[in-house]
């Protein structure tokens, strides 16, 4: 099933968000905790407990080499829940710390996915999720919407289990081209979710209801 996360540590959006919006989880990584304005244990300690019981939460290792990330992986599921996804990005170091702790059961999440070939070495070393940069891929001056159709159709052919958490959007267009290109779930900040839901022709649409309605039954 299709699953929308929020990629935010903003408590008061987040809480918005899941109150209106078929909202499953919350993504985080250094640069979002770095703008809120509680220290990032606390911004990571409130987001954990707004989420309930089967919503995902997704959080990022600082460390750069493979046995501190993994010793910091369980120092985070020793402070938030179990189901935590552990965030590591994809470098060599990265790598190893996947397939370490995939090995152990720790459920992990493989970040700045920027290639094709990136995504193949991260489920192959056993990430639960990839997570590719839909918009830095672009900004790169390649195609984060092909890359995740590559990705997909290989996935599907080889029965690999690994799925696709597309990320790094600048509008809903490309969350939308991610999905209906085989991205199993998206995470977006919360100004794009709310921008999803929402079209200038509803709210005409409903204006006009309430004006037809009430010009006939004055």
């Amino acid at each position: 099933m299709m699953k929308l996360l929020v990629d935010s540590a903003n408590l008061s959006q987040i809480k918005k968000l899941k109150n209106i919006f078929p909202v499953t989880g919350v993504t985080t990584n250094p640069s979002i905790l770095a703008k809120e304005s509680l220290l990032p244990q606390e911004s990571l300690k409130e987001v954990n407990h707004l989420l309930g019981p089967n919503e995902e939460f997704h959080v990022q290792v600082l460390s750069e080499n493979a046995i501190e990330m993994k010793e910091e992986a369980y120092r985070l599921l020793d402070n938030y829940r179990d189901s935590l996804y552990v965030k590591i990005p994809v470098s060599e170091q990265g790598y190893k710390a996947i397939g370490m702790l995939s090995k152990e059961g720790v459920r992990v999440t493989a970040t700045a996915v920027f290639t094709v070939q990136q995504g193949i070495l991260a489920s192959l070393a056993g990430a639960d999720y990839i997570a590719p940069y839909v918009n830095r891929i672009d900004n790169h001056n390649a195609d984060g919407i092909e890359l995740i159709s590559k990705l997909s159709s290989f996935f599907e052919k080889e029965q690999i289990e690994t799925k696709i958490l597309a990320a790094s959007f600048k509008n809903t267009k490309q969350i939308e081209d991610a999905l209906l290109h085989g991205a199993y779930s998206v995470t977006a900040p919360p100004s794009l979710v709310r921008e999803m839901g929402s079209h200038t022709g509803t709210s005409d649409a409903i204006k006009g209801f309430k004006n037809d309605y009430s010009q006939a039954f004055k």
